[in-house]
């Protein structure tokens, strides 16, 4: 029996912490799901201190590659600087430093870079300094703490990562700084702060910051402070660019976790639509970005330490590619420390397994590596056949299908751009121009048939309105002459299904009338609501792609949730109070009256559903002002029938409105609160039973 319950908890533990575990390659989309995907590289070899014979690693913390030629792994454990060439053979063991005839420990530092001339710049956190030698060992300068006013009592200088640009500027990220990097000359002197992380502004940020205005002193000291990330470690391109890493944040999302800075500290990559890190349990994002590496093609690597993952960027921040993950085997990591770039390779250290994982470009990853080059340098059709061979390759590679999308619009081949951009789920912009372009064309071709259409639709409607007019007057007279009532004769005789269309045109009649004479229909009234549900339904997944929303994914629940529940919800709502008040208008009426109301948004709902097809992104204004001017005809239509039906004045029928919007959401308060206390109620006995069925095992 301890062997299956053994079982049974390791089975648990496992599908609770996926992010353990390592899985198969995947990618993310803009909707924020993932899919699996082809290896963009795959792990060939690993090489410890042992396998080089100098003795094993002793928990090494970071590497630098210098000029894809010399390796350069930092073993402070050892107190040592291993140089690999690039096929892994030991060039030299620098484990002696000295400066000015002293030997210099550097067992305190975290950070190495080696600068275009070949000095090996070390970032000693625990001495507090930056260590400049050659590649003997000799160290040519000790630079310590800057001696700035700006530099207060308050400000750290505990080097943990360092660069240098072409100018010889020095960077250097500090432990507990939030100021961003601090640039150095190279004589140490303080030059300012550098591309400092700005902090996301949220509902609770801004809530706080409301509050600091209306606190005292005391209550403001025990707020909390809302302060930028600090840097978790950057890197440099050929280019001179630089690229920081943040360790994590509530919102990857938006967030710029990786950014790509200028000469003047701003970030040049966009964020929108960009997810920068990994969500294994697919809501919460648990990622903590520990080192990244740039090539000269702007692709980015960053490492990210909770999983052992290494996520690929391309030169706009468009994620291509997942590899590696947590574990003991090969192309896994257990505390995954520093990343580089060996030309189409990538070393990853690990600083508990004490070794240097080899990723080796695949061929998938060549093709894709290959067809963006290509791409980003303008030359669209010559990748073209790149991405055709990595769709055949990976058919959820949607970032190829964009690329393919822009390819055949630049050639003018509008269709195909129309259709790779649907495939992609992320082009709505091509699809959008490709078929404006179709759309162009197709009138040009059929312009003088679409034009006696519309010719002949008009005067139809106009020879059916004037009859329909005709005989409604003729009808009318004949009641008159009879000496029948208005409301008794001619209204009288319409059918209770056709009030809800005769209300749109004269609301104030239909409504009189629907309550004095008891003209409405439960059923018309529910079929304008059914209609309104299925008007949802195919909002979410049949509306053209271009004015689709970003997030499609929707449940039946959700629908009904927001459609035929809160209408509910208000009738009833409505007519207790209006009860309380004096109201006249019965469950039923209120009912018939809020559904009749809703039929100029559903027809203008459908109306927008079908122009969609026919109308581009670019003119989408006039389906927005379409559907606003239709909810507001409902919501007047509400009110006047709200307002006959209790025979109310305008100002209590305002009155009355506002109530019932209270009332709702103090029903949805009580609901989500009753609902948490089940939950936990359930939990609680689950728990106990749990405990004593345990006990009696």
């Amino acid at each position: 029996m301890k062997k299956v319950i053994t079982l049974f908890l390791t089975v648990c533990i496992a599908l609770a912490v996926p992010s353990i575990t390592a899985k198969a390659d995947y990618r993310y989309n803009e909707n924020g799901g993932n899919s699996a995907a082809q290896s963009a590289y795959a792990a060939v070899k690993n090489y410890n201190g042992r396998q080089l014979e100098i003795g094993d690693f002793t928990h090494p913390s970071d590497l630098y590659v210098y000029r894809d030629r010399l390796i350069f792994l930092l073993d402070n454990g050892s107190n040592r600087v291993v140089v690999l060439n690039e096929d892994f053979a030991v060039e030299k063991v620098l484990d002696h430093f000295t400066y000015e005839g002293e030997a210099l420990d550097i067992s305190g530092a975290k950070g190495i870079y080696v600068s275009d001339e070949g000095f090996l710049y070390l970032a000693d956190t625990q001495n507090s300094r930056v260590i400049v030698a050659d590649q003997d060992g000799k160290v040519q300068r000790v630079i310590g703490r800057p001696d700035s006013v700006l530099f207060t009592d308050s400000v750290t200088f505990l080097p943990r990562n360092v660069l240098t640009d072409s100018a010889g500027t020095i960077y250097v990220i500090s432990e507990n700084s939030t100021q961003g990097a601090y640039m150095l000359d190279q004589e140490g002197n303080f030059l300012g702060f550098y591309g400092r992380n700005e902090v996301d502004v949220t509902a609770d940020v801004l809530f706080q910051a409301m509050l600091r205005n209306f606190a005292t002193k005391e209550q403001r000291a025990r707020m909390s402070n809302f302060i930028p990330v600090e840097f978790s470690n950057f890197d440099v391109d050929p280019s001179g660019f630089i690229y920081t890493a943040t360790a994590y944040s509530s919102t990857p999302e938006t967030a710029s976790m990786i950014r790509k800075l200028n000469p003047l500290g701003e970030n040049i990559l966009s964020n929108e639509y960009h997810t920068w890190g990994d969500a294994p349990e697919g809501i919460y994002y648990r990622t903590n970005y520990v080192d990244i590496a740039a090539d000269g093609n702007g692709f980015i690597f960053a490492l990210d330490s909770y999983g052992g993952r290494i996520f690929m960027y391309d030169n706009t921040g468009f994620q291509i590619a997942i590899f590696g993950g947590s574990g003991t085997q090969l192309g896994t990591f257990q505390t995954a420390t520093a990343i580089d770039i060996l030309g189409n390779q990538i070393l990853v250290l690990d600083s508990q397994k004490n070794n240097i994982t080899v990723f080796q470009r695949t061929d998938f990853g060549n093709l894709l590596v290959n067809g963006l080059n290509l791409y980003n340098q303008g030359r669209m059709e010559e990748a073209l056949p790149y991405f055709q061979e990595l769709v055949k390759m990976d058919a959820n590679f949607f970032y190829a299908y964009y690329a393919m999308a822009e390819t055949y619009y630049d050639m003018g081949n509008y269709k195909e751009a129309e259709k790779y951009a649907l495939l992609s789920q992320e082009s709505g912009e091509t699809y959008s121009k490709a078929k404006k372009m179709l759309r162009n064309d197709w009138l040009r071709e059929h312009f003088a048939m679409v034009f006696l259409l519309v010719v002949f639709a008009a005067f139809a409607i106009m020879a059916t309105a004037k009859v329909v007019t005709v005989k409604r007057r003729e009808r009318y007279w004949t009641a008159v002459k009879n000496g029948e009532r208005q409301m008794d004769g001619f209204y009288g005789k319409m059918a209770k299904w056709k009030y809800p269309f005769y209300i749109l045109r004269h609301p104030v009649d239909g409504y009189q009338e629907m309550k004095n004479n008891k003209k409405y229909s439960l059923t018309a009234a529910n079929l304008i609501l059914l209609a309104w549900v299925l008007l949802s339904i195919l909002n979410w997944g049949y509306i053209d792609y271009d004015f689709k929303s970003r997030f499609t994914d929707v449940s039946l629940f959700q629908v009904l949730l927001t459609t035929i529940l809160i209408f509910a919800l208000v009738v009833v709502v409505n007519w207790c109070f209006c009860t309380l008040m004096d109201g006249k208008g019965r469950l039923p009426e209120i009912w018939c009256c809020c559904a009749y109301a809703l039929l100029p948004y559903v027809m203008c709902g459908y109306l927008r559903l079908l122009l969609s097809y026919l109308m581009v992104y670019d003119e989408a204004v006039f389906l927005t002002y379409l559907v606003m001017l239709s909810a507001v005809w409902s919501f007047l239509l509400f009110l006047l029938g709200l307002s006959i039906l209790h025979e109310y004045s305008l100002s209590k029928t305002i009155a009355s409105f506002g109530l019932t919007v209270f009332g709702v959401l103090i029903v949805v308060f009580f609901i989500v609160l009753i609902s948490g206390l089940v939950v936990q109620i359930y939990s609680f006995f689950m728990t106990v039973y749990s405990e004593i069925r345990y006990r009696m095992l």
